[in-house]
């Protein structure tokens, strides 16, 4: 009877202890969805990150191709999808919406 309760107590632990990395993101569903199919390019050994900005009043979201290929731009899109623009690239782009990329203040850092 002991051990049968052991058992449950120790399975019991382990289920809780398991942890859904997804659903601590925190983000809109959009941006969940395109994080699932995000990177659709890279190499497989690529670094890639999607990470939270603030700024112009609003969270952003920076799903970021730089170590994809240093050609690739990386899209800066609004809580609900919106692109608001993007940065890096061939040109090496700084601006979103006519405003410097340096004013924007990291937050965290949602994938992977």
């Amino acid at each position: 009877m002991k051990s049968r309760i052991f058992f449950l107590l120790l399975m019991s632990g382990i289920y809780l202890g398991c942890e859904d990395k997804d659903s601590d993101k925190n983000v809109s569903e959009c941006i969940d969805d395109k994080i699932e199919h995000f990177p659709p390019v890279c190499e497989v050994e690529a670094e890639t990150t999607v990470d939270e900005y603030f700024f112009q009043n609003e969270l952003v979201y920076v799903f970021d191709y730089i170590n994809c290929c240093c050609d690739f731009q990386s899209p800066v899109l609004s809580e609900s999808c919106d692109t608001l623009g993007f940065l890096h690239g061939l040109t090496g782009n700084a601006t979103i919406n006519g405003e410097d990329w340096s004013k924007a203040e990291f937050r965290r850092t949602v994938w992977p």
